[in-house]
């Protein structure tokens, strides 16, 4: 192993911070199944593992951050003010590409969903309690402020409407996800009879279901037409 230099300016600790998720995530991905260890992790940084853990106190703690990462990632696909674009007033149809764009996130970048299934079993449980209440406040601080950038360009839904749609296509997403990717030696068991009914597309069936998702509460939000006219024209 190479001789190990310590980070002196934040610069350089961002890189090597930034290598060593790049190792854990290099090295989950050739086994999705299980997370690598810190030594795999450090030695694939080629760095010691006590200077692994200056950066991270554990494994666990190294794949919510990745996660974490994924999560804000996917979460800008919905703030207007964050992509630069103009203030405007987006229709069903802009919004649905945003729904899109979400849905083409998740089927890019398969360690986001792979990570967050095992998240609250397997990552959560074994990461620092002040650790893990920071990360949660940063993702709700986050949803908050992206909420407020979505509604402050659409007159469908309120920012206060748009917060628990975001969870709610997020949850969705994780759920089909999971029934839709089983793992390896289930895979190969549906795949060799009519079960494989069970395991729906991912692809067409995530924008289905976020399109429902998000077009019943835009329909709900709608003031309803009143007198017999309203009724007519709202069927």
């Amino acid at each position: 192993m190479a001789e190990f230099k310590r980070a002196r300016n934040a610069k350089a600790k961002e890189a090597r911070r930034h290598g060593i998720l790049e190792a854990a995530a290099t090295l989950f991905k050739a086994n999705p199944t299980s997370l690598p260890t810190t030594s795999q992790i450090s030695s694939y940084c080629d760095i010691s593992k006590g200077a692994l853990y200056l950066y991270f106190k554990s494994k666990e703690e190294i794949f919510l951050a990745i996660i974490e990462t994924h999560f804000l990632e996917w979460l800008s696909i919905f703030d207007i003010k964050k992509q630069g674009n103009k203030p405007q007033n987006l229709d069903t149809i802009a919004l649905f590409g945003l729904l899109d764009k979400a849905c083409t996130y998740m089927q890019d970048n398969p360690i986001f969903l792979q990570l967050a299934c095992m998240s609250s079993s397997v990552i959560e449980p074994n990461v620092d309690s002040k650790i893990l209440l920071h990360h949660k406040n940063h993702l709700g601080l986050e949803i908050n402020k992206v909420s407020h950038s979505l509604g402050d360009n659409t007159k469908l839904l309120t920012h206060s409407q748009i917060a628990p749609l975001l969870m709610r296509s997020y949850a969705t997403l994780l759920g089909l996800w999971q029934v839709s990717h089983p793992l390896e030696p289930i895979a190969k068991v549906l795949q060799s009879s009519s079960m494989h009914v069970i395991t729906p597309d991912f692809p067409s069936t995530s924008r289905d279901m976020l399109k429902d998702i998000w077009q019943l509460a835009i329909q709900a939000n709608k003031p309803e037409k009143s007198g017999l006219l309203g009724k007519l024209f709202s069927r």
